[in-house]
């Protein structure tokens, strides 16, 4: 192998990750990187318009000249620009990259409004098919498996990242009337 770090392998993860380790370094003075596996999300925050896009700009160039240096594929396809905030027509297109409204990160819908809209539709959505296998699930099987599958496929998906997403009464209330729904199914 001449570059890069074997997938699959035991080592691979720590492998990449130290030999990636230092991007954030390089983006530190225009922007933030966070990276998660094989995921990093630039995120820069300003007072003025203006700052925010030049940093956002040159933190984009430097990411990607640091891909170019070590040998690392860009994909421009799969980079989207999502600005937060109440200024967000205001913000310019980064070139050669789409801008869109909200982005999926680690499993949570982000929107740019920071409304979590868009998180709860997908979640009620998963949790309704949730309730459906949980149905199947006792109508073949005993309460106790039924009870399992809740466990395993509903609470799972409507705990993940409550903390972040289950501050409002409105969105808490469209996944506890589909909790009261699998619950009741159940007993």
């Amino acid at each position: 192998m001449v570059r890069g770090v074997p997938q699959g392998s035991v080592l691979g993860p720590l492998l990449f990750v130290l030999s990636t380790n230092d991007l954030l370094a390089v983006t530190d003075p225009y922007c933030r990187a966070i990276m998660y596996a094989d995921d990093t999300v630039l995120l820069t925050s300003q007072k003025s318009v203006e700052s925010l896009e030049i940093n956002t700009y040159i933190g984009l160039n430097l990411a990607v000249d640091y891909c170019t240096r070590h040998d690392l594929v860009f994909n421009a396809s799969r980079t989207k620009q999502v600005t937060f905030g109440t200024k967000r027509d205001e913000v310019s297109n980064l070139p050669d990259i789409d801008a869109v409204t909200s982005i999926k990160h680690l499993g949570l819908h982000l929107d740019g409004d920071l409304k979590w809209n868009e998180h709860i539709d997908v979640l009620c959505q998963r949790l309704s098919t949730a309730v459906f296998a949980i149905k199947r699930t006792l109508s073949v099987s005993t309460e106790e498996a039924a009870l399992t599958a809740y466990h395993a496929l509903f609470e799972s998906l409507m705990y993940y990242g409550v903390l972040v997403w289950g501050g409002t009464s409105a969105h808490n209330l469209r996944v506890q009337i589909l909790q009261k729904r699998v619950i009741r199914t159940i007993k």
